[in-house]
């Protein structure tokens, strides 16, 4: 019985990263749908702790976990394959800097290149 919100919790995990490869595989609706099935095993989780009284450190690490991934990678990429597609299709988003294909070389050059120290 105490390990009912954990299964829980669980699902919401689950569906965050159901969510994520729906995403990655170009159908963002269906990730919302998803995603929204994760908030209600979100609601229910924390509903069925307390009617359970059952708390534990496994099942706080748990859910603070599951709701990083359902509920921030999961909306962010969400809304940067949205950008990507449609308002910025050359993939370049302007302010994100090395996004897209033109912004690879440039990032890789100030990455790897910096002052010269032995000239000094």
């Amino acid at each position: 019985m105490k390990s009912i919100p954990n299964i829980i919790t669980s699902l919401n995990l689950a569906a965050g990263f159901v969510a994520i490869v729906f995403i990655l595989n170009g159908n963002p609706e269906t990730a919302c749908w998803v995603l929204l099935a994760g908030m209600i095993f979100d609601f229910l989780d924390g509903f069925a702790s307390r009617l359970l009284n059952a708390y534990s450190d496994l099942g706080k690490e748990l859910d603070s976990l599951a709701d990083l991934v359902s509920f921030g990678v999961a909306p962010g990429l969400i809304i940067y394959s949205l950008l990507s597609d449609s308002v910025f299709p050359s993939g370049d988003i302007p302010g994100l800097p090395c996004s897209g294909n033109s912004g690879d070389a440039p990032c890789l050059r100030r990455s790897t290149s910096g002052p010269d120290r032995a000239s000094s």
